[in-house]
């Protein structure tokens, strides 16, 4: 028995409408990293002691995607370094010009430092934090190294901050200046080759 006209023209109508309909997109909202509200703060050791300071954020963007953290892309002013534990002015001036020569940074040549994220995985956690297992790559005078750290996450409306800490060999970078690594007999001039960078970021 054959189908009346009307409801095979409704049929023929459902599966028009069926093979136009199309999911919607959800697009990732993207944050602009506030340089003046964000911070970046490294911690050196040496055999006895040690240096601490910061470096300026220049620019970033932050991808919050469909409930979770996305891409990150994150410039660093290596012009900026700052040392926060030296008193003295002059002995904090020497320490700085010396970060930025070709000892260390380099930074007349490269004035920039970056990380860019690869991947990002959401980490279960019991207190129901947003946290993030992220893995990306580091780039430090114009050389570029994995790197993967966690961080937490507090967002809102309008929002984001990022923190957690990362820690990188400067070695690496072709930062060898007395590294244990390298060279014997430094004894307590011995510095050390890992660099731990904390950092809070506030993406707008």
């Amino acid at each position: 028995m054959s189908r009346p006209r009307s409801h095979r023209s409704i049929l023929v109508l459902l599966l028009i409408m069926n093979s136009w309909w199309v999911a919607p997109v959800v697009q990732a909202q993207i944050f602009k990293v506030d340089a003046g509200q964000s911070t970046v703060t490294w911690n050196a050791t040496k055999v006895v002691g040690g240096h601490n300071g910061t470096v300026a954020v220049k620019s970033g963007t932050i991808e919050w995607n469909q409930g979770v953290l996305g891409v990150a892309d994150v410039v660093m002013d290596m012009n900026a370094i700052v040392c926060l534990d030296i008193s003295n002015e002059n002995a904090n001036a020497k320490l700085v010009n010396h970060l930025r020569s070709e000892d260390f940074f380099h930074v007349d040549k490269f004035p920039e430092a970056r990380f860019k994220t690869t991947s990002i995985t959401v980490v279960p956690s019991i207190e129901g934090d947003d946290r993030y297992e992220v893995s990306g790559q580091l780039t430090i005078k114009g050389v570029a190294h994995p790197a993967t750290f966690t961080c937490e996450v507090e967002r809102s409306t309008k929002e984001l901050k990022v923190s957690g800490d990362l820690t990188f060999d400067r070695t690496r970078y072709g930062i060898q200046y007395r590294s244990g690594s390298f060279f014997d007999g430094l004894g307590d001039r011995m510095i050390n080759d890992e660099v731990k960078l904390t950092f809070e970021l506030i993406a707008r």
